[in-house]
């Protein structure tokens, strides 16, 4: 049996959910133990977060016109989800971006350059935002309690 875009969406989107943060924690965990191959595994991690992030954006349009119509679906939810994504991915692919000039950039005795990995630091946690809104907007699209704003309907 094939797998609906919905469903693959939702399969492939915890992947920046969970690895933004954990790349944020094993380049932080690298830089105090001082370890080099550490930190290029966390911007190699960077550079694969940021290949896949643009599969679970491709996922997304499709997954919504399989959604739009469904009873208690929201469409405005969906459009927010929609921008939240568009943010998230330039965000994912921009620590992408710095992590490859950092791994194969040039180098001065095969470290990475400090402003480097400490803007690589500071975005990882921006992201990390921004990913997480856009988690909590795609909830919406089918859970509106999970909305701050929700009230639910008097009775």
């Amino acid at each position: 049996m094939p797998i609906n875009p919905a469903y693959l969406h939702l399969l492939l989107d915890p992947i920046p959910v969970v690895g933004v943060p954990f790349g944020l924690l094993a380049l932080v965990v690298a830089l105090m133990m001082n370890r080099r191959e550490f930190v290029r595994f966390s911007l190699l991690l960077f550079v694969g977060l940021a290949i896949s992030t643009i599969l679970v954006y491709l996922t997304g349009e499709p997954a919504e016109r399989l959604v739009e119509y469904l009873p208690g679906v929201w469409a405005a939810a969906i459009s927010r989800h929609r921008d939240a994504g568009l943010w998230s991915l330039a965000g994912v692919e921009t620590l992408g971006f710095l992590a490859a000039a950092g791994l194969f950039g040039p180098r001065r005795g095969g470290r990475v350059p400090g402003r480097l990995v400490l803007t690589i630091v500071v975005g990882a946690l921006a992201v990390t935002g921004l990913v997480a809104w856009t988690t909590h907007t795609g909830q919406q699209v089918r859970h509106p309690e999970a909305s701050l704003w929700f009230q639910p309907p008097a009775h």
